[in-house]
């Protein structure tokens, strides 16, 4: 009886370790945060298609400021990845100073930054849940 509590002991540490509860995140998910999703994704998506010079600054700005935002809100969540993801990707889309990559490196950037933002809603959202 004793091992199957330390097994699932040691389950329940993994998957704390993995999903933490987290007790702030109700303030994550909410409608304008949604909106905030929706708009920066669907920029990211339809960045894959040739766009005016403007559209890629616009990108920039909603994207950098919704990743700043995200970072924020992730501050004080486990694992701490996420607010350092969310930093990254802010720093690659700062406005300030842009840096310069070829077209196929800035799909591949707005590929897995769509991605991860995808990814971390539904996390974020299962934690908020479990």
């Amino acid at each position: 009886m004793s091992n199957l509590s330390l097994h699932s002991k040691l389950q329940l540490d993994v998957k704390l370790l993995i999903f933490p509860k987290v007790p702030n995140l109700k303030r994550f998910i909410n409608l304008p945060d949604i909106l905030g999703f929706v708009v920066a994704l669907s920029l990211l998506i339809w960045a894959l298609t040739k766009q005016p010079y403007s559209y890629y600054t616009f990108l920039r700005w909603i994207t950098f400021a919704y990743a700043c935002y995200s970072a924020y809100l992730t501050y004080n969540v486990q694992p701490e990845g996420w607010f350092v993801t969310y930093l990254f990707i802010a720093l690659l889309f700062n406005p300030f100073i842009p840096p310069r990559f070829d077209r196929i490196i800035w799909d591949l950037i707005d590929v897995a930054t769509a991605v991860y933002i995808i990814v971390s809603i539904f996390l974020m959202n299962k934690i908020q849940k479990g």
